[in-house]
């Protein structure tokens, strides 16, 4: 019988169990920090079990008949509800103390089974799961698990000959060991290769064995799923891309990772495990699942797949700490890993800080055309698709991001000469002959910024790997709170700092122990040549005292996630806050908000482009207008271009089925009081803005910044706007 996790865990706690893998202390600690996080105290083991009676008692018993009860029959009370005697007590002990009878599990007997059974079928309804009979994992093995140690090496052997020809040779001792593996169905398998180390050899090669079923392998991206389906073609395996309807049956069977949460998707495994056809299931580029938010839900999910075979994780950037992150979210036991060190031997690695970014890298792009050959490639990554255009217009270079339509053609005409990316271009696109990659401002992540270099050098060639990054920005990073920083920002600090060797922070960082540019004899990173220069003192010198003269002003740009550290009462204000904010927009609804601030009674009586107050004040100009001319939400990834708010609190922004149906009632409300000096409101916008802004152009680029707003990532206008809505108060 499969049981939902939280199910299991809370009828093992429920009935007395507190023995297994949900032992007490650990159970409590995970209770605690839950809790606290999401409702701003923390819940004890013991109110968790009246909270669980509850809800057994009043949504999942079966509900008592309307007579029953009736009469004044004092022996009525001793007769015990069935579902007490399973948990193995009677009712007025379940009631007094929810307590085990010691030696239950020693007098079970059948009929106590089926009164489990039936309790676990009540269970499974209420939480909406499917009971289904599974059969153990051992008989879902197929032949190829079922050889012996001497006939797994023939195969093995057998399909690398058929693949490189004689004389075949691993790439390395983790590859051969990743593989064999995978081929023995060990589970869970975590299988870290460096770029270009053959990480898809590892899993493809046991779906080409003989008696093998079928692989389904998760892909984060379309254009890794394509590749994917060519490298299969190309090694000869039946292959398919899965789409809603029915699949023939074949040995790898792609699936895009928006795809993956699909109840078509859940279907397609359920009958594949059920038929005994599924050998495993493999997560490709695994650290995307976890470290990109639009991911997470989709590798959450997973667990409730309840899967029973093979389960294996794939990726060029794996360090500990992300295991640990995917084995708690599907609730995996202690994995086996295959690790093998990242090291990048033709790598230089550099940061250069400068005042002027825009003429710096064109100063730099300059540099690397004339020092590559004609037919090298030149790799550049900027921050939006907008910054792609513009770059690639004025270089009349090849363009690569997301939202751009031609983007596969673009890589693949790609032959020499200059690329502007963004992200888009991460794992698993390959393209030989990459000699520079230069990242125009920081990286969004360490992680990130270690796939994007690594595009370069696919055959081994030496590759200037450069970050300039603008000195405001980089005093902002440095002083941001260590204890704030996530492990991966953490590592991104460090790198940019530049107080050691940059080959030790990413080694450490990936792959536990760090080593620098010396100790693995690679070409020296910048830090290393100033340090053997005997300059690297001044260098640090200089660097700290730009932190200093720029610290004032970044603390304006910036704020800090220092939230975590606040008293209990600091948490129920901000969630108080939110409340009041949801319910202000729920109050305003369809009507006018920039009348709903003025104390409008009609404010609900017409439409905001009706709005007579908003034309007197702006005349022709509508909101569509002013946000096509003035304000461009492209660039700006932590908050709803539809209604304003921080992404995290908008249903819509991060549904990737529903889009957001609110009105926005953020950028009118700030516009206007910017606008109508006479207003109350005006001098709240002025101070929030610190500065005076004449020009509707130059005040649009300011609201559509990145700002912190009640610990919440959001925007500068939706900051200002709760200033005004502060300044208004309740009715």
């Amino acid at each position: 019988m499969i049981n939902n996790d939280c199910m299991i865990v809370q009828n093992a706690f429920l009935f007395g169990d507190s023995e297994g893998p949900w032992k007490t202390d650990v159970f409590t600690k995970a209770l605690k920090a839950k809790a606290g996080a999401a409702l701003a105290w923390e819940m004890t083991l013991q109110q968790y079990r009246h909270f669980c009676l509850a809800i057994e008692r009043k949504h999942i018993r079966p509900q008592a008949s309307s007579t029953e009860g009736e009469g004044n029959d004092s022996d009525s009370e001793e007769v015990d509800n069935p579902w007490d005697q399973g948990a193995g007590h009677g009712t007025s002990v379940a009631v007094r103390r929810y307590a085990r009878e010691i030696g239950f599990t020693r007098t079970l007997t059948s009929d106590a089974i089926d009164l489990w059974t039936s309790f676990s079928g009540s269970y499974h309804k209420f939480y909406d799961v499917i009971s289904v009979d599974v059969r153990p994992a051992r008989a879902a093995m197929s032949l190829n698990r079922l050889l012996t140690p001497k006939e797994k090496e023939h195969e093995i052997s057998r399909i690398m000959t058929l693949w490189y020809g004689q004389g075949y040779r691993w790439r390395s001792p983790q590859q051969q060991e990743a593989t064999e593996r995978t081929v023995s169905g060990i589970s869970p398998l975590f299988t870290a290769l460096p770029t270009s180390a053959g990480k898809t050899v590892t899993f493809l090669l046991p779906a080409k064995m003989k008696g093998s079923n079928t692989t389904v392998v998760i892909t984060p991206l379309i254009e890794l799923g394509l590749q994917l389906k060519r490298t299969c073609k190309d090694f000869g395996l039946e292959v398919e891309m899965f789409e809603k309807g029915c699949i023939r049956k074949a040995s790898v069977v792609i699936v895009v990772t928006e795809t993956a949460g699909t109840e078509d998707f859940r279907d397609f495994i359920m009958e594949l495990q059920l038929n005994k056809r599924l050998d495993r299931v493999v997560w490709d580029e695994a650290h995307m699942l976890v470290k990109d938010q639009n991911f997470r839900l989709t590798i959450a999910g997973s667990r409730a797949l309840q899967l029973r075979c093979q389960l294996v994780f794939v990726t060029a950037t794996c360090p500990p700490s992300l295991v640990d992150d995917i084995c708690e979210l599907m609730v995996l036991p202690t994995p086996h890993v295959v690790r093998q060190d990242y090291i990048k031997p033709s790598f230089r690695y550099s940061v250069k800080i400068t005042h002027d970014l825009n003429t710096s890298a064109k100063g730099m792009i300059k540099i690397m055309q004339d020092d590559t050959f004609a037919d090298s490639k030149i790799l550049v990554f900027c921050k939006t698709g907008a910054e792609v255009s513009k770059w690639a217009r004025e270089y009349k270079a090849r363009k690569y991001y997301s939202r751009l339509a031609t983007k596969q053609e673009e890589w693949a005409n790609w032959d020499r000469g200059l690329m502007f990316a963004t992200t888009a271009v991460g794992a698993g696109l390959d393209k030989d002959g990459i000699e520079r990659v230069l990242h125009i401002g920081e990286p969004y992540s360490i992680i990130g910024y270690i796939q994007e270099s690594a595009r370069g050098g696919r055959g081994g060639d030496y590759v200037e790997s450069m970050i300039l990054i603008e000195a405001e920005d980089y005093a902002a990073l440095m002083a941001t709170p260590r204890e704030s920083l996530t492990d991966d920002e953490a590592a991104l600090q460090d790198y940019l700092r530049g107080d050691v060797c940059r080959n030790k922070i990413l080694t450490e960082y990936l792959n536990g122990r760090g080593r620098t540019c010396v100790e693995m004899d690679t070409p020296l990173c910048d830090v290393c040549d100033q340090q053997k220069a005997g300059t690297f003192l001044r260098l640090k010198r200089r660097n700290e005292e730009l932190v200093e003269e720029l610290k004032v002003s970044a603390k304006r740009q910036r704020t800090y996630d220092s939230q975590a550290l606040m008293k209990e009462q600091c948490v129920r204000d901000r969630i108080l806050q939110w409340e009041w904010i949801e319910e202000v927009l729920k109050r305003i609804g369809e009507g006018c908000p920039v009348c709903w601030f003025l104390k409008d009674d009609d404010f609900n009586r017409h439409i905001f482009s009706e709005c007579d107050v908003w034309r007197d004040c702006f005349g022709r100009m509508t909101m569509g207008g002013i946000r096509r001319e003035y304000i461009d939400y492209r660039g700006l990834k932590t908050s709803c271009w539809s209604c304003g708010l921080p992404g995290d609190k908008c249903d819509g922004y991060v549904s990737t089925l529903d889009k957001c149906k609110r009105q926005d009632c953020v950028l009118p409300v700030v516009l206007y009081f910017w606008r109508q000096e006479d207003s109350v409101y005006h001098g709240v916008v002025r101070r929030s803005l610190s500065r005076v802004f004449g020009e509707l152009g130059e005040l649009g680029s300011e609201l559509v910044k990145r700002a912190r707003v009640l610990e919440e990532n959001g925007s500068v206008g939706f900051k200002i706007w709760v200033e005004i809505l502060k300044a208004r108060g309740g009715e």
